[in-house]
């Protein structure tokens, strides 16, 4: 048996008509589907399709701003067992034809991702980095923001299970809530369940550093470990600090 892979960034009504892909069900179909929400083509909602369009759907969403992504659990509705690639805009911070934005720092390529993981379980991603040769006339990324992407990806495999959907369990028994106590206004968080160890993933949504405090449900220990750029240990309930644009990764207790 072998597996094709098509990537495409087509309208998948007009893949799906293709023979090869009614007749082979192990060809898969990786790529965007142009709509808003993402779910919208998924099922043919919103095009002439009988079923399931893509196999692997990337969702494009290109905005340096972690804000404008706090309404993407509606890429989830209906599509909890859909495997899905988030895709950040890492080129608006900078390459041709974009205009190079330097009020966004490295840390928001992270935090963009960490909304993805926060509003529709979406770990994966799919980054479009730009390099520049001799006299090109174009800004290659900058590495710093690309680096970011990687220590990003590093705390994905850390968390491990905690955000690998277990098919067999409902979100509900993956996640738990997380109550802010005190904090600046604009700050997504959102906790989840790992073996041995749960985590808590929180994103400043504003430009500015903001405070915040915690309260977790269920009571039990409040001793916590920063584990994304910064390593120091912290009680949930004093308050602590979050980088503009930032994110923190909390960890509670030790991993299996």
């Amino acid at each position: 048996m072998q597996t094709k892979l098509t990537i495409s960034n087509s309208y998948p009504h007009l893949l799906r008509s293709a023979p090869a892909q009614n007749e082979d069900p192990y060809h898969l179909l990786f790529g965007a589907d142009w709509s808003n929400p993402w779910n919208g083509f998924e099922w043919g909602e919103n095009a002439e399709t009988t079923g399931l369009a893509f196999d692997v759907a990337q969702v494009e969403n290109y905005s340096p701003h972690p804000g404008d992504f706090v309404d993407d659990e509606l890429n989830r509705h209906g599509m909890f067992f859909e495997p899905m690639i988030n895709s950040p805009g890492i080129y608006l911070t900078g390459n041709f034809p974009i205009p190079r934005n330097a009020s966004f720092p490295a840390v928001v390529e992270a935090s963009n991702s960490f909304m993805s993981l926060i509003t529709y379980d979406t770990p994966s991603q799919l980054n479009f980095i730009f390099s520049s040769v001799a006299n090109d006339g174009q800004e290659a990324s900058y590495i710093d923001h690309v680096e970011m992407q990687g220590l990003f990806g590093e705390a994905i495999e850390r968390m491990g299970d905690a955000v690998i959907p277990d098919l067999t369990k409902s979100s509900m028994d993956r996640n738990f809530e997380v109550e802010f106590v005190e904090s600046d206004l604009n700050i997504a968080a959102r906790g989840f369940k790992g073996e041995g160890c749960d985590w808590i993933v929180i994103v400043n949504l504003n430009e500015e550093p903001a405070k915040y405090s915690l309260k977790v449900e269920g009571g039990g220990s409040t001793a916590a470990t920063h584990d994304f750029l910064r390593s120091d240990s912290v009680d949930l309930t004093d308050v602590d600090f979050v980088d503009g644009y930032g994110s923190n990764l909390l960890r509670l207790g030790e991993c299996a």
